[in-house]
């Protein structure tokens, strides 16, 4: 999870049992869901400035989320890992 003011970010594919395509977003002071963002399997989550940076487990892509619209703003092609 990252927590950005009142908001935590979970990503459902490495935190709820490496299933889902989404990021929820909770108001944690309400408990409440507030948005789920689709984005093809989120492995981890980093926060930087008002942007969320999700490394996409499956297709080798780096999603950019904006924190203040929480929308998906672009989706990077990165490729593999080099062993």
């Amino acid at each position: 999870m990252v927590v950005k003011g009142d908001l935590g970010s979970i990503n459902h594919y490495t935190d709820l049992g490496k299933s889902g395509d989404t990021i929820s977003v909770y108001d944690l002071k309400k408990w409440e869901l507030v948005k789920k963002i689709k984005t093809p399997t989120p492995a981890d989550i980093a926060l930087d400035g008002n942007h969320l940076l999700v490394t996409n487990f499956v297709n080798g892509t780096l999603s950019i989320i904006d924190t203040t619209d929480l929308e998906q703003k672009d989706q990077i092609m990165v490729g593999e890992w080099r062993a």
